[in-house]
């Protein structure tokens, strides 16, 4: 099995039941879910490389992005 990787799965909130259903069906995959925000439809957590492919097609799944992380220079550098 391949490294896990972060991912934001987004839930299209016009199918009436899709966050619940999506969330079952990502822990039978053995997604590993850190949060739901219900309100936004997203579910923050990570998988497998070989998973993404399978969450991208379960009903109710909008869109899957790979987390991004944001460095920022230390206080004292001279680019800011």
């Amino acid at each position: 099995m391949s490294d896990f990787v972060q991912v934001l799965v987004s839930v299209d909130l016009g199918q009436p039941g899709a966050l619940p259903r999506v969330v079952s069906a990502l822990q039978q995959l053995g997604f590993r879910i850190d949060q739901v925000l219900e309100e936004l439809g997203t579910i923050t957590g990570s998988g497998s490389e070989d998973q993404l492919d399978a969450i991208r097609q379960l009903p109710g799944v909008s869109s899957l992005e790979r987390e991004r992380g944001v460095a920022l220079p230390p206080p004292d550098s001279p680019i800011q």
